[in-house]
C-alpha cells in the first residue's frame, strides 16, 4: 500500500471537565473526523482514565479504499492532556487540523484510533473512527476529484521594531496575482498553509484557513466571503483578475505577555493547487495589528482585490478590513495610520506548468 506523509497543525488544547475522578482504566470514548474536504480532516477524541495531570497521545490510521487500486493510508498522532480529574481531548472542535490527499476517486473511510500515556508508559484502547460531514451526518465515503497541479511554496518576512501588546490581534493577510487564466475561467485554491516564527522562545504554528479563488467569466467584480462550515475563504473575481487578490487572512491573538519587536524569520507557507495547467502565480503578505477586531471573519468586510472591488470603491489593498480601520496600530509590518494591512514581504513565485 502507498502511505501519504501528512502535516498535522494543532490548535491549543483544552480540557473538559468530567465529574469524576480518573479510574486508572485508560479508555477512548469517542473518535470522529470531520471529512470537511478532500484536502482537510478535523480529529477530535475524548476518554477517561490518566492520572490526574498526566500527559499522553493518541494515534489515527485512517484508509480511503478505491473501488480498484491500492488503499491510500493517513497516519499520525495527537497529543493530548488530563484536567485532575482525569478526563482528556485534543480540544474542543473542529480540533487538530489533517491535511491529506490530495485523491481522485471515490474512496470508502474507515479507521482507528489508540491511546497512550506518556507519564506511565501504558496503552489503552483501539476504538473505531466515526467519519462524518461538516453537517455532522455520519459517512462512509468520500468522491474526490484532484487538482491536477499543486505548486507548494513559502515566503519569508520580519516583524518591525514596534512590541504588540496581548489581546491585540494580528492581521495576517496575502494577495496574489495570476496570469495565464483561460477566457472560459479557472479555480484555484490555496491549501495546509500555515504561518511559523518564534518568539518569548516559544514557536508558533498558527494554521491559516484554506481559500478557493474562482475567475468567473460572468463576474464583473471581485467580492469575498467566508464559509464558516468548511472553514475557508471563497473569493470570486473576473476572469481579468486584478493587480492584487486576496489570497487569505489569519486573526491571530497575541498571547498573555505580548509579543517583543524585531521578529525575524516569519515564515508564511501554502499550496496552490487548480485543475487547469498554464497558471503562474505571484503572491505576498503583511500583517498590520489591530487593537479591536471582528469576532468572526464575515465582519470584518475584507476588501477582495486593490482594484474593481464589489462593495468597495476606494483605494485600499487587497485584504484591507474596512470595518475596523479605526483600530489599526503599529506592530508587524504595519506602522499605524493608514497601512491596514502591513507592508509587504518579498514576492513569490509558483507556477503549474
Amino acid at each position: 500500500m502507498s502511505r501519504i506523509h501528512l502535516a498535522v497543525l494543532f490548535t491549543s488544547v483544552a480540557l473538559l471537565a468530567f465529574s469524576t475522578p480518573a479510574q486508572g482504566v485508560l479508555t477512548l470514548t469517542r473518535a470522529d473526523v470531520t471529512v470537511n474536504s478532500c484536502t482537510v480532516f478535523h480529529l477530535y477524541v475524548e476518554g477517561m482514565g490518566f492520572d490526574p495531570g498526566d500527559i499522553g497521545h493518541v494515534e489515527y490510521h485512517i484508509t480511503l479504499t478505491p473501488a480498484s487500486g491500492p488503499a491510500q493510508i493517513v497516519s499520525g498522532s495527537v497529543p493530548v492532556s488530563a484536567p485532575e480529574n482525569g478526563g482528556f481531548s485534543n480540544g474542543p472542535q473542529p480540533a487538530s487540523l489533517i491535511s491529506v490527499g490530495p485523491f481522485s476517486g471515490t474512496f470508502t473511510l474507515s479507521g482507528t484510533v489508540t491511546v497512550f500515556d506518556d507519564t506511565h508508559p501504558a496503552t489503552g484502547n483501539t476504538i473505531p473512527i466515526i467519519f462524518k460531514d461538516v453537517n455532522g451526518n455520519t459517512v462512509t465515503s468520500i468522491n474526490c476529484s484532484a487538482a491536477s497541479c499543486t505548486a507548494g511554496t513559502t515566503t519569508t518576512s520580519n516583524f518591525n521594531g514596534t512590541a504588540i501588546k496581548q489581546s491585540d490581534i494580528i492581521w495576517f493577510n496575502a494577495n496574489f496575482t495570476a496570469s495565464g487564466v483561460p477566457n472560459s475561467g479557472a479555480t484555484v485554491s490555496f491549501q495546509d498553509s500555515a504561518i511559523e516564527f518564534t518568539a518569548n522562545g516559544v514557536a508558533f504554528n498558527a494554521p491559516v484557513p484554506n481559500s478557493v479563488i474562482t475567475f468567473s467569466p460572468s463576474a464583473s467584480c471581485a467580492s469575498v466571503s467566508f464559509d464558516t462550515t468548511n472553514h475557508q475563504w471563497i473569493v470570486t473575481v473576473p476572469v481579468s483578475g486584478s493587480d492584487e487578490i486576496f489570497l487569505t487572512g489569519l486573526s491571530f491573538a497575541v498571547p498573555s505577555g505580548g509579543l517583543p519587536g524585531g521578529i525575524h524569520n516569519v515564515n508564511w507557507s501554502g499550496t496552490f493547487a487548480t485543475s487547469t495547467p498554464g497558471i503562474s502565480f505571484q503572491w505576498k503578505w503583511g500583517a498590520a495589528v489591530y487593537t479591536s477586531f471582528g469576532a468572526d471573519y464575515n465582519s470584518l468586510g475584507v476588501k477582495p482585490t486593490h482594484q474593481n472591488a464589489c462593495n468597495f470603491n476606494n483605494g485600499d489593498h487587497a485584504g484591507t478590513p474596512e470595518n475596523f480601520k479605526s483600530s489599526v496600530v503599529g506592530g508587524a509590518t504595519g506602522g499605524g495610520g493608514s497601512n491596514w494591512t502591513g507592508s509587504w514581504s518579498g514576492t513569490q513565485s509558483a507556477s503549474c506548468p
